[in-house]
């Protein structure tokens, strides 16, 4: 199977490119990159803006022999799926939380797949919520003992917790966690499962793209940077203005994988584009040829 992919990334990496485009990568590699500060996967916003997710397509070819090599073999058995769990409802003066717990029930031999998730889901809810109330806490402090005459009124902290589900096939299951506070300025927090249900495993970009899979999909975020930034309004980072451009996905780079199954690269506000730019996504398209 390895071999077809391989034979796959080949034809795909064959189709010709912009050659404005090209003159643009070979620059962005020459070029040194800014450090992000802090885990990766908080961003802060300076201020709250509304976004938006934008999507690019990457089509990778496979022939129709990879494509039945690729055919889920049942093993688990028995239906899992993700449902509403616990919903939980904290407000005081500091703050505001809203959970919802997401939790994955089955019908089948997939109890201890289930039974694993749910618990470092929850582990991790609980963290999450726990962090929240002690900063929700220190902002009234600071605000308490620095506020002035006439001032009584404490913006509390918004928390909430929700998820999605992206996809249910029966064998692929993908959904996503997300996490935010809202007050003066904003955090967010995104956590993706991706599940194989015919044995049990998370998946990866690599078991979804092979071992060529980071210059997959960096070759698909460029192109899409390059094809979005033709369009009047759309502004992404770049060395010249920003003084730092996108280079390459992280090694825990989220995605989540969609009800075509295929990849979807996530970039957080403020990761690879001004915020006004909001979220942005990159599909990688797996098609069979017919």
């Amino acid at each position: 199977m390895n071999e077809k992919l391989a034979e796959a990334r080949k034809r795909y990496e064959a189709v010709p490119i912009p050659a404005e485009l090209s003159a643009q990568v070979n620059r962005s590699i020459q070029k040194s990159r800014r450090k992000r500060a802090g885990h990766r996967r908080w961003v802060r916003a300076a201020c709250l803006a509304a976004g938006f997710c934008c999507a690019f397509v990457l089509t990778v070819t496979l022939d129709p022999v990879t494509a039945r090599a690729l055919e889920p073999i049942p093993i688990l058995g028995g239906l899992v799926r993700v449902v509403t769990g616990q919903e939980y409802y904290e407000k005081d003066q500091s703050k505001d939380i809203h959970v919802t717990r997401p939790e994955l029930v089955s019908d089948g031999a997939g109890t201890a797949l289930t039974g694993r998730i749910n618990e470092e889901i929850n582990a991790r809810i609980d963290a999450l919520i726990a962090e929240a109330e002690e900063r929700a806490e220190e902002t009234y402090q600071a605000w308490n003992e620095t506020r002035t005459d006439g001032d009584e009124f404490f913006l509390p902290v918004d928390v909430s917790v929700n998820y999605e589900v992206k996809c249910s096939s029966g064998d692929i299951l993908s959904f996503v966690l997300y996490e935010s506070e809202v007050r003066a300025s904003s955090y967010t927090a995104v956590y993706t499962y991706n599940l194989d249900l015919t044995n049990g495993k998370e998946l990866t970009l690599r078991d979804l793209l092979g071992p060529e899979w980071k210059s997959i999909a960096n070759q698909a975020v460029k192109i899409g940077i390059y094809q979005r930034s033709k369009i009047e309004g759309n502004v992404y980072f770049n060395m010249e203005e920003f003084g730092t451009e996108f280079e390459s996905i992280e090694d825990d780079q989220p995605f989540y994988i969609n009800e075509a199954g295929n990849p979807v690269l996530m970039f957080e506000k403020y990761e690879i584009a001004p915020g006004y730019m909001g979220e942005q996504e990159f599909e990688i398209q797996l098609q069979t040829e017919p």
